[in-house]
C-alpha cells in the first residue's frame, strides 16, 4: 500500500468518539431531544445562508394584479432565494452571519414562512423534502 499515513490519522479516534457520544445519548435520553433541536437549528441556518436552490421560478397562467402592477398571462416570475435569505430588512443587520439560534423557536418564530425558501412551496414543492431532511438529521446524529 502506497498511502500517506497522515491521511489515515483521525479516523479511528473520530469513530470511537462518535460511538461513545451515541452511547451516552442512548443512556441519557433527555439529551436526545436537545441534540435534535440544535441539529435542526443548524440545518435551517445553513440552508438559509447556502440554499441548495438559487431561485424559484413560476409562470403566471392568467392575468393577475400584484400591488400596483398587472402581470399578463405567461409572465415568468423569478424569486432570487439568496437575496431573500440575506436581506437585512427580513433577517436583521446580522443576516449574513451564521446564527442557528434564529431558529430556536422554529421557523415560524424566526420569520414568516414566505421568507424562508430553503425548499420550494406550493405546487412545486420538492418531492424529496421529507427524505432530505430526515437524511440530514440522521447523518448528524
Amino acid at each position: 500500500m502506497n498511502a500517506n499515513p497522515s491521511m489515515l490519522v483521525g479516523h479511528e479516534t473520530t469513530r470511537a468518539s462518535l460511538a461513545w457520544t451515541f452511547l451516552l445519548l442512548a443512556i441519557y435520553t433527555d439529551w436526545q431531544d436537545k441534540a435534535r433541536k440544535e441539529v435542526s437549528m443548524i440545518i435551517n441556518e445553513s440552508r438559509r445562508l447556502y440554499c441548495p436552490a438559487v431561485q424559484i421560478a413560476r409562470t403566471v397562467h392568467k392575468e393577475v394584479g400584484l400591488g400596483k402592477f398587472i402581470l399578463p398571462a405567461s409572465t415568468e416570475i423569478v424569486v432570487p432565494i439568496g437575496a431573500v435569505h440575506h436581506s437585512p430588512g427580513i433577517w436583521g443587520e446580522d443576516a449574513s452571519h451564521f446564527k442557528p439560534e434564529r431558529f430556536a423557536d422554529g421557523v415560524a418564530k424566526a420569520t414568516t414562512w414566505l421568507h424562508f425558501l430553503h425548499l420550494e412551496w406550493g405546487l412545486g414543492i420538492v418531492w424529496g423534502q421529507t427524505s432530505q431532511l430526515l437524511k440530514q438529521r440522521l447523518r448528524s446524529q
